[in-house]
């Protein structure tokens, strides 16, 4: 059997994908995503950088 701590980086890299392909949509149809910030909800477009910050860790194909 694999070690458990595997099993939760192959988790964790699969959700930062999904949030980038989220992201990503956002950014191609112009579509402002809901963001908690400082106590309120905000409504903002996503970056380019926001994109890349999801997906900097080495792993993620």
């Amino acid at each position: 059997m694999t070690n458990k701590n595997q099993y939760a980086e192959i988790g964790l890299r699969s959700a930062r994908r999904a949030a980038a392909k989220v992201l990503a949509d956002a950014l191609l149809h112009q579509r402002p995503l809901p963001i908690w910030e400082n106590g309120e909800v905000k409504y903002k477009l996503p970056t380019q950088n926001d994109i890349d910050k999801l997906l900097v860790d080495k792993k993620v194909p």
